[in-house]
């Protein structure tokens, strides 16, 4: 199995209220791949070449749109994130472009919303990266995704010539505590889980217990997370 990744260069956008897509774009250093097609980076980013799992979030490239932190918006036509290297890549005249994450509030996709934000990657050791928010409110859901490596054996011997290596998309779910600074990783006890909410534990374990919510299923935490901030705002 081959491992390709890209050989990216940076790119920079400055946004200002007077700034257009096409003046962004032009601040950013094309890649040396040149031209360069959408169907041929998700190719050349496959983790495996015999199963469907890519180093790519999105299966095709597609329209994103992005607001600035000045309140600037602006639409990009051909857009996918790497999950790998933990960017959100655009194509311009058949170039490639990194989008500059530091001047960014948030970004839109196929109806998703993404926000770049500090977190506690070690103990005591913070880097930024992109998270999906998956609900906003006094407590903020967020999703987290990864490359994860699978080393399985088969041969009833444990002969190593028969071990074989796969990989697979991963994610991961943190919360945010309206006013703290750092997410926190989404407890899957569901003890621990209620116990990081500070208002209305008992509506809440009930919730749990009808809905047959599980911790480990995003779609069930973001439902939670959406009742337990409806009960906060009537609070």
């Amino acid at each position: 199995m081959k491992h390709f990744l890209l050989i990216l260069l940076c790119a920079s956008s400055h946004l200002t209220a007077q700034e257009s897509i096409t003046e962004v774009k032009k601040q950013a250093f094309g890649n040396p791949l040149d031209p360069v097609n959408q169907d041929a980076i998700t190719l050349l980013n496959r983790i495996d070449s015999e199963e469907e799992y890519s180093l790519m979030l999105f299966d095709h490239w597609q329209p994103m749109d992005v607001e600035g932190k000045d309140g600037i918006q602006l639409h990009i036509d051909s857009a996918n994130y790497h999950i790998g290297q933990d960017k959100f890549f655009f194509i311009n005249q058949k170039k490639l472009y990194e989008l500059f994450p530091e001047k960014i509030h948030d970004i839109t996709m196929n109806q998703r919303t993404f926000v770049y934000t500090p977190y506690e990657f070690e103990e005591h050791k913070v880097k930024p990266r992109y998270f999906e928010m998956l609900e906003a409110g006094e407590y903020t859901l967020l999703r987290k995704f990864e490359i994860k490596k699978e080393v399985t054996n088969d041969h009833p011997m444990g002969i190593a010539a028969a071990t074989e290596v796969k990989y697979r998309h991963d994610e991961k779910f943190y919360y945010l505590r309206k006013g703290a600074r750092l997410p926190e990783v989404v407890p899957t006890n569901k003890k621990d889980f209620i116990m990081i909410f500070k208002k209305n534990r008992p509506e809440l374990v009930i919730f749990a217990k009808e809905n047959k919510i599980s911790l480990r299923s995003g779609e069930e935490l973001k439902v939670i997370f959406a009742y337990y901030n409806r009960l906060a705002e009537q609070s």
